[in-house]
């Protein structure tokens, strides 16, 4: 990735005529704290359309061709949570810290580990890389001072839990629950 793309991150999968394309977004100087990944993108494709009506979209080649030539992080841990367990809190308490990147929910991490639903072609091994390359890229040090990276999962993503775990044997996992009876 070269630095015309600092501050690019995916944030969209599309299938179309059997052909995956990853839709891009300039995130400028804006700093991820939002609760909500699609809350950064809204805010972000709203400055955008100010600043330029440019959209930028690739394949997963260029995805994977990138994705190990950007400074970035792996992630410090990963955040698995049931509904309602002030995971949301965690997460935007996490990212006051500008050392920490937060990443709270991307769609586009579920859209990856999915991707064999519409291309049965794929195997488990292009999701690993396809997966592994868009936390590279999301991990990115946009402003220099970045040392932490945490990624909060939406609560279906534990079906994939063997697949992360195999993926990302070192990184620590958090499982945040509520009182049953709450």
């Amino acid at each position: 990735m070269t630095d015309s793309l600092k501050n690019w991150i995916p944030y969209r999968l599309n299938f179309t005529d059997n052909e995956w394309k990853v839709a891009w977004l300039d995130l400028g100087d804006h700093y991820i704290n939002e609760p909500f990944f699609d809350e950064t993108i809204d805010i972000c494709k709203a400055e955008m359309l100010n600043r330029s009506q440019f959209r930028s979209q690739t394949d997963l080649s260029f995805l994977l061709a990138n994705s190990d030539n950007r400074s970035g992080l792996l992630p410090t841990a990963f955040i698995f949570h049931v509904s309602r367990c002030g995971s949301t809190l965690l997460s935007q308490i996490l990212s006051v810290d500008r050392n920490n990147i937060v990443i709270p929910e991307a769609p586009i991490l579920d859209e990856v580990l999915k991707m064999r639903e519409q291309d049965p072609s794929l195997s488990v091994d292009d999701l690993k890389n396809y997966f592994i390359a868009m936390v590279k890229i999301m991990g990115q040090k946009r402003s220099g001072t970045e040392q932490n990276y945490f990624i909060k999962l939406d609560s279906w993503h534990l079906h994939y839990y063997q697949w992360l775990r195999a993926w990302f044997p070192t990184t620590p996992v958090y499982f945040i629950s509520r009182e049953p009876r709450a």
